[in-house]
């Protein structure tokens, strides 16, 4: 079962009557179907939001080491400061300094190498930032940009599985087979659209959930599902 959140009304009693009628099942059945269609429904957003939420390794990775080599070419550039440049950033760090201890209270209202610590200590009004703490900093950027970007593995090249929907019609592939004795099956007209019982089932019942959906989303999913079976789309029962 999903968690609590992910549960929502998606199915009337008067919609789900409809499909039992497509699906051939008795229209005394549609309050357990409805309950059961809730409960994929549930568990499509759950796992949906769960690999939505997961950042391409690929593209995490790629970030990180930009990030890593940019920050190395400032500690780069910062080292090889001439006197009058360095003498020209402590002369801001001082400028920096004074405004921020003019202030009243709280963060600056721009870029500033001050920072206020008066929600972070009762002894210390703020903190300068001069050169030597510039370059610590970025240091320690730096050294966790690398490492993140060498712990980080690349996802597997190629489209994204849909997997989320493959559940989902994965649970109805067994729900279908389970409430009537027509065939799981699936064809398309010339412009994709379902032709069978079960396909325009799966279809109708998923633009509930998904109202924008492309149909041919259902009907690829379908062929999947249909084609490596329950057990390779990782069949999840409420």
């Amino acid at each position: 079962m999903a968690p609590e959140k992910y549960y929502a009304e998606t199915y009337d009693i008067q919609t789900v009557s409809k499909f039992c009628q497509i699906a051939g099942i008795d229209p005394s059945n549609a309050p357990h179907a409805r309950q059961e269609l809730e409960h994929f429904a549930a568990i499509y957003r759950w796992e949906h939001a769960r690999t939505a939420n997961k950042a391409p390794g690929k593209a995490t990775k790629r970030e990180l080491e930009s990030l890593a080599n940019q920050t190395a070419r400032l500690l780069e550039i910062l080292a090889k400061l001439s006197p009058d440049a360095a003498a020209a950033i402590e002369r801001q760090v001082a400028a920096d300094a004074r405004l921020g201890i003019a202030r009243d209270s709280g963060a600056p209202n721009g870029p500033s190498l001050f920072i206020r610590l008066d929600d972070f200590s009762d002894d210390l009004m703020g903190l300068s930032v001069n050169l030597e703490m510039l370059q610590a900093v970025l240091g320690g950027l730096h050294d966790a940009a690398s490492t993140g970007a060498d712990t980080t593995h690349k996802s597997r090249s190629g489209k994204t599985q849909d997997f989320g929907l493959l559940l989902w019609l994965s649970n109805i592939k067994t729900f279908w087979h389970a409430h009537t004795d027509l065939p799981f099956s699936r064809d398309v007209t010339q412009t994709g659209e379902p032709i069978t019982n079960a396909g325009s089932f799966c279809l109708a019942a998923f633009l509930k959930i998904e109202p924008d959906c492309p149909t041919s989303r259902v009907m690829n999913g379908m062929k999947y599902v249909i084609k490596k079976g329950n057990k390779s789309t990782g069949k999840i029962r409420a």
